[in-house]
C-alpha cells in the first residue's frame, strides 16, 4: 500500500508511519512537493492513499473524486462531521495535529 504526502518530515508524511506502525504493515511513502501532485496521483490511482490537509482536498471531496477515511484530530472536523476520528476507528495513536504560525525574518526592512 503506498501513501503520498507533500514532502517528507511533514507531519503527512509521520501521520502515515504512524498508521503504517498502528496496522502493523509496510506502507511506501511517496513524497511530492506539495499536496495537488500527490491529489492528482491519488484521483489518476498511482497511490493508495494519502494524509492531507482539508482545505486541499474539498474540492476532490465535492465531486467524489476521492473518498474521506478519517480525520486525525482527537475531534471530529465541524466542516466534515462526517467523517470519523482514527480513535473512534480503534487507532488512537494515530493522531497528528498541527501547529501554523505567521513569521518573518527580523531585520528586513521594507521599501
Amino acid at each position: 500500500m503506498s501513501y503520498g504526502s507533500p514532502g517528507v518530515g511533514l507531519s503527512q508524511h509521520i501521520a502515515g508511519v504512524g498508521l503504517s506502525k498502528a496496522f502493523g504493515v509496510e506502507m511506501l511513502h511517496v513524497p511530492y512537493r506539495g499536496s495537488a501532485p500527490a491529489l492528482v496521483d491519488l484521483v489518476s490511482g498511482q497511490i493508495s492513499t494519502m494524509f492531507v490537509i482539508p482545505g486541499a482536498a474539498v474540492p476532490y471531496l465535492k465531486s467524489g473524486q476521492i473518498h474521506p477515511l478519517a480525520v486525525t484530530s482527537r475531534e471530529r472536523n465541524k466542516s466534515f462531521e462526517g467523517i470519523p476520528t482514527m480513535t473512534e476507528l480503534g487507532f488512537p495513536q494515530v493522531e497528528q495535529l498541527s501547529w501554523f504560525g505567521v513569521v518573518e525574518k527580523l531585520g528586513v526592512t521594507e521599501n
